[in-house]
């Protein structure tokens, strides 16, 4: 037998209740809310004590769920699987008043949300009694007040409802355009807004004070976001304008009573709608903008704040702020989400490989930083040492980047402490420099005096012998055959004659001692740096400037004779290369004048057109000729190439040679300075080119005048030929082409079969 509800006392269960059913509907379509309270029993004064008064009566049974199985043949109990429910299934079937309590803790954007969950939440949220949350939620978000034209639920849709197009539904769109009161996007905008000058044509047959009537943008779909002084309307807008309007029309051709003012109170009135609705936009364009600008400004200080508290926990571990903030700023930028500690795991697990990297790099970076630093401790060290010298000393004193090639140095440069040199240090090091440097130039000066063969005669042009006991006569390591050239790449030291970019010849045994390389340097985005900061000249003696130096003594005379660079440098004679092919010049022609040791240079540079060296000494009167027109006297006293040879006032800043010479006069005290006692030319510094002279030259045994081989009619001398002639005067200087010889003598002198006789070369 049945118990009924009197003899157990107990209710049934509640309804289930559809949660999926228009869970996705839109709220644009409930600003109009007055049916809204009818809809779910609710009169106009009650009040909703019972929320689930209006559930029992809507609320549907449970589906049936169908049976599985194959046909027929499936039967037997079905097992009842019952999904679980969430952590908030319960809620719809709170109390009401525990409901708005609830409600009035959120945002708008969550009110939206919950509106969308399911029917009952929906017939809360949009009843009037409900209105009280959403003004303010909007008025606790920082959004204007809602304007009359829309309700509350509609507005904060509008706002806050997504970033979906209200016409098409596609996401993204993140700019409402509130003169229409719509979000969209730009491909609604171009099918469905109208611009105001085209309406005339799109709808001829309606009113056009339909346009006052309804609101306007001033965006258009074209406009890329850019608003102008045009107005476009949205053409749904347009069709029910015009709706409206043909009734009050046509109620006025109705002649009914009132019907006049009815239209004129209903244009007004929509005249002052829109004026409103175009002042508001103007106000929720700014503020819209505004509130954009903060929220990214927002967005970035909370990106900041979280990358600021990565660093610092990366920099508690240890590691470096830079190698942080770079790893960070690369990884971790984007995000602004709070920085907890499961975040922090994540983090730390996915850039510390990165930050150990940077770290190894740094410590590498830092270690090559310091060797660099205490390398340029050694040459301040170093230039210290060299201004207690006498300065005529310096020339063969190693370079700074000899000085760090001992073992000394390199000791001190790769210390294993992080610290720069202490000055304990470096005064231990000042102390051992002279035996340092003496030593080395002893060295230096045996290296290189090997490398000169020996067991020639010790005479002229031959290579220094050796005595009975194996030493090398220190006055043949000095001869101008002793000829030395850097052999280290990229060298680019020139000697003040030069005026090529010949090799400079290194002669005699001191001056290939005094010489150092200036190898070129690169621009790096550290500065500008040396190729390789180590490097050490390394001399070659030359057999080819041997060569060529004997057969230049054998042209001055003096092959018979040792000679010293000295006695070359005091003459300083002027010579010609005659393996040169001559220039025109002047009517004739002639070669370019060499300095003695431009001549070698010369030699060495041209190895593979000039197999034996040919010279020619000129005369005393072209030699002055030649020197005054090379001003090198005048040209070497106004280059800064100078020094004092009794103080370092001079030390890396030469000087011109009078300023030398009144340098040595006021702080020495001598009235007639002696250019190389008092003053001299410094051998390390880098001269630059002097001016060349072409002498015309008249061979004392001239080759045969070529002559042009006869040509019958019609066949002409070669084009490149230059040809004169002979029919002319003979103070005619101009010169003719291989046609153009033919066409002179046919055309002045009438001669139409021209042979030698009449022009030559």
């Amino acid at each position: 037998m049945p118990i009924t509800r009197t003899q157990s006392g107990k209710l049934p269960p509640p309804p289930v209740i559809d949660v999926d059913a228009d869970s996705d509907s839109s709220l644009t379509e409930l600003e109009s809310i007055n049916g809204i309270d009818s809809d779910i029993g609710i009169s106009g004064g009650s009040d909703l004590d019972d929320p689930l008064s209006f559930i029992g009566a809507r609320g549907k049974p449970p589906a049936k769920r169908a049976r599985k199985g194959i046909g027929s043949a499936s039967k037997g109990p079905q097992k009842t699987v019952r999904k679980r429910g969430g952590k908030l299934s319960q809620l719809p079937l709170m109390p009401l008043d525990i409901l708005y309590e609830v409600f009035g803790h959120v945002g708008p954007a969550e009110l939206i949300s919950l509106s969308r969950a399911n029917k009952p939440f929906r017939r809360i949220l949009m009843s009037k009694r409900s209105m009280k949350l959403w003004q303010d939620a909007i008025e606790d978000a920082g959004v204007p007040e809602c304007p009359t034209d829309l309700s509350e639920p509609a507005w904060a849709n509008l706002i806050f409802g997504g970033l979906q197009c209200q016409s098409c539904g596609i996401k993204g769109v993140a700019k409402i355009d509130f003169y229409l009161r719509r979000r969209l996007c730009n491909s609604c905008k171009k099918r469905s807004l109208l611009y105001s000058v085209k309406f005339k044509s799109r709808f001829p047959d309606f009113d056009p004070t339909i346009m006052e009537l309804i609101p306007y943008t001033n965006t258009g779909g074209w406009a890329h976001g850019h608003a102008s002084n045009s107005k476009f309307f949205w053409i749904s807008d347009i069709y029910e304008m015009s709706q409206m309007l043909g009734v009050y029309q046509s109620d006025v051709h109705m002649r009914k009573p009132g019907a006049k003012k009815a239209l004129d109170d209903f244009q007004a009135s929509r005249m002052e709608h829109v004026a409103a609705i175009i002042i508001s936009a103007h106000r929720f364009v700014t503020w819209h903008n505004d509130a954009g600008n903060e929220r990214i400004g927002t967005a970035r200080q909370a990106k900041q704040e979280r990358k600021d508290a990565i660093i610092a926990r990366f920099v508690g571990l240890g590691y470096h702020r830079d190698d942080a903030k770079q790893v960070v700023d690369r990884d971790e930028g984007r995000s602004d989400r709070l920085l907890t500690e499961k975040i922090w795991a994540r983090v730390r697990q996915q850039l510390e490989p990165a930050l150990e990297e940077l770290k190894a790099k740094r410590r590498v970076r830092e270690r090559e930083d310091l060797v660099r630093a205490r390398q340029q401790s050694l040459r301040t060290l170093y230039k210290d040492f060299k201004k207690r010298l006498v300065p005529s000393q310096w020339a063969n004193l190693p370079s700074d980047a000899d000085l760090l090639q001992f073992a000394e140095s390199k000791h001190l440069v790769n210390l294993e402490t992080d610290d720069p040199l202490s000055e304990s240090d470096l005064a231990s090091l000042m102390e051992e420099l002279p035996a340092l440097t003496s030593s080395w130039i002893e060295r230096r000066r045996d290296e290189v005096s090997r490398k000169i063969p020996g067991g020639a005669p010790n005479t002229g042009f031959g290579g220094p012998s050796n005595d009975v006991d194996g030493a090398v006569d220190p006055e043949s390591l000095e001869a101008a055959t002793s000829i030395f050239v850097c052999g280290t790449e990229r060298c680019d030291v020139r000697s003040l004659t030069f005026s090529h970019n010949g090799r400079e010849p290194l002669v005699g045994l001191s001056h290939a001692l005094s010489h150092v390389c200036f190898r070129p340097t690169y621009y790096h985005w550290g500065g500008q740096r040396e190729i390789d900061p180590t490097y050490t000249s390394q001399l070659i003696f030359s057999d080819r400037g041997f060569t060529a130096m004997s057969s230049l003594l054998e042209a001055l005379g003096l092959g018979s004779k040792r000679v010293m660079r000295a006695y070359l440098d005091r003459e300083d004679p002027r010579l010609v290369c005659m393996a040169c092919k001559r220039k025109p010049m002047n009517g004739g022609t002639g070669r370019m004048a060499w300095s003695w040791i431009e001549c070698i240079s010369h030699y060495l540079s041209v190895e593979r057109s000039h197999g034996v060296p040919k010279w020619r000494q000129l005369t005393p009167e072209q030699t002055r000729h030649v020197k005054q027109q090379e001003g090198l006297g005048q040209f070497l006293e106004d280059r800064e190439l100078w020094t004092c040879n009794h103080c370092s006032a001079h030390f890396e800043n030469l000087k011109t040679k009078q300023q030398v010479i009144d340098h040595v006069k006021q702080v020495h005290e001598i009235p007639r300075p002696s250019e190389g006692t008092d003053f001299f030319i410094d051998p390390r510094a880098k001269r630059p080119p002097a001016q060349r002279v072409m002498v015309l030259m008249q061979d004392p045994h001239p080759p045969p005048a070529h002559h042009v081989p006869y040509t019958p009619t019609g066949q002409l001398p070669p084009k490149y030929s230059n040809y004169i002639c002979k029919q002319c005067p003979t103070s005619s200087t101009r010169r003719f082409g291989g046609r153009g010889i033919a066409d002179h003598l046919r055309a002045k002198h009438g001669i139409t079969d021209p042979g030698p006789e009449h022009f030559g070369k």
